[in-house]
């Protein structure tokens, strides 16, 4: 069963095929406003040049790498970070308007604004007294 009601947009995850320990899922919170959904993805230390958003048929796909690179003069007894690749797809649905969505990168965080289309957006219906 959906999260959300029928009326909203799935943002199920969208399976990946493959995983290693060079690939990780990044954590993420999804906020609803009046026109748009708003999605934060936890990308910490990546390339802002390397983060790629794509929608195709209702899928919008996030990558972004996370590339370390080791200090000449420096020899590494002990470690825990890797270079990574941050990858999560979600079914939107087909009541965002893709063609507007908008994307920022901040302290480690990748915010993207899903604006609504108009026919998802909420509508008062007048009553027409006889």
């Amino acid at each position: 069963m959906s999260f959300f009601p029928l009326s909203r947009p799935r943002f199920q995850r969208v399976a990946r095929s493959a995983s290693s320990n060079e690939h990780a899922t990044p954590k993420c919170s999804i906020f609803e406003i009046e026109d748009a959904y708003v999605v934060e993805l936890d990308a910490p230390g990546v390339d802002p040049e390397s983060i790629d958003i794509q929608v195709d048929k209702n899928i919008l796909s996030f990558e972004a790498k996370r590339e370390l690179h080791a200090k000449d003069d420096f020899k590494c007894v002990y470690g825990e970070f890797a270079s990574k690749v941050y990858q999560r797809r979600f079914d939107i649905g087909e009541l965002i308007n893709a063609e507007d969505i908008q994307a920022s990168y901040e302290n480690g965080v990748v915010a993207l604004h899903l604006p609504k289309r108009v026919e998802a957006k909420p509508q008062k219906i007048s009553v027409a007294l006889n």
